[in-house]
């Protein structure tokens, strides 16, 4: 199956929130192709165009010139259409320009179909607010616009403290760069957990965004599946060393094979691999603010020794324990 993803790109528009994903969704592509079975002459999973309001190039925020594929009145029902962030030295003067510009943005919108999705990354969120798609729905933005945001839209529910937030076929994150964050989740939704995970790592987005990426994308499918949820919520109360499978099989009523296949429909991936995603989080999270020993690390995560923890946390991380630790710890040495 193949899916449409169209960028509507408005004069200012951020290269970042453009470009990224475009490069995101064609690694997505490379990674379903070339993976263990390749499948060279496959049909690529995304396909990807680029619109404006009235079909002429746009200036973006660095100066270049953007040319595009169409106009926006020319698109059909695409299975994702992205609103591009845009740049401003003055949140009042945005919320003039989004506003203005809103009715034709609207008049296209309505004639979508509900299948459609709509994504939008920082400012961007006005755009979608203004042409009332937000009214009665959760959301987030850029924590810079959160005043004016909740003075012009006070029909929104702003959960600025996210940094992704799904309501019905509506898509929101936060600050410029989450529109990567926001690329992941839809490749995660799209084409599954697989094909996600390896991106993140193929394009070697850092290992601090890939841990928030990772809890967003628990959060915002838990949302969504309530035995998910009730799972996740067990399992970040266990301590990790003594979380099994099997355990919280039990803890939730369930056979075994009934949970492998719950979480398999849920996330596409198996409940050790879960677990361990959170493991992972943990080690992270304590490499970045602590100077807690590996090995007493290892310990706390229930690694049956050093090697083995060090060995896991490189599989999934691209870097060593220490290597990690040395990036991203903002207190070392």
């Amino acid at each position: 199956m193949s899916y449409e993803i169209v960028f509507l790109v408005l004069d200012e528009c951020v290269a970042l929130s453009v470009y990224g994903p475009i490069d995101l969704f064609h690694s997505a592509n490379k990674i379903a192709k070339y993976g263990k079975t390749p499948q060279p002459d496959s049909v690529d999973i995304f396909t990807t165009k680029i619109v404006s309001l009235d079909g002429n190039p746009v200036k973006m925020a660095g100066g270049h010139i953007l040319n595009v594929d169409g106009a926006l009145k020319d698109i059909n029902s695409p299975s994702v259409l992205v609103f591009a962030g845009l740049t401003t030295d003055d949140p009042q003067s945005l919320i003039y320009r989004v506003q203005e510009q809103a009715p034709d943005i609207l008049n296209k919108l309505e004639s979508l179909t509900s299948n459609t999705i709509i994504a939008a990354s920082c400012t961007a969120t006005l755009l979608i607010a203004s042409a009332g798609l937000l009214d009665g729905k959760s959301a987030t933005t850029t924590w810079w616009l959160e005043p004016i945001f909740q003075e012009y839209y006070p029909l929104v529910q702003l959960e600025s403290d996210e940094v992704l937030v799904q309501s019905g076929n509506v898509v929101t994150s936060a600050a410029g760069a989450s529109s990567l964050d926001l690329t992941l989740y839809l490749i995660h939704k799209l084409a599954g957990a697989h094909i996600a995970r390896l991106c993140a790592r193929l394009m070697v987005i850092d290992n601090a965004r890939h841990s928030h990426w990772t809890s967003v994308v628990a959060l915002h499918e838990n949302n969504r599946d309530p035995f998910i949820e009730k799972a996740d919520a067990w399992i970040r109360k266990q301590p990790l060393g003594e979380c099994k499978v099997d355990n919280l099989a039990e803890a939730l009523g369930v056979s075994s094979r009934t949970l492998l296949r719950r979480f398999q429909k849920a996330l596409g991936e198996s409940p050790q691999s879960y677990i361990q995603h959170i493991r992972m989080e943990q080690a992270k999270s304590q490499l970045e603010s602590s100077d807690i020993s590996i090995v007493d690390l290892a310990i706390k995560l229930g690694f049956s020794d050093e090697n083995a923890f060090r060995r896991a946390f490189a599989s999934f991380n691209g870097l060593s324990p220490s290597q990690y630790r040395k990036q991203f710890n903002r207190y070392h040495h």
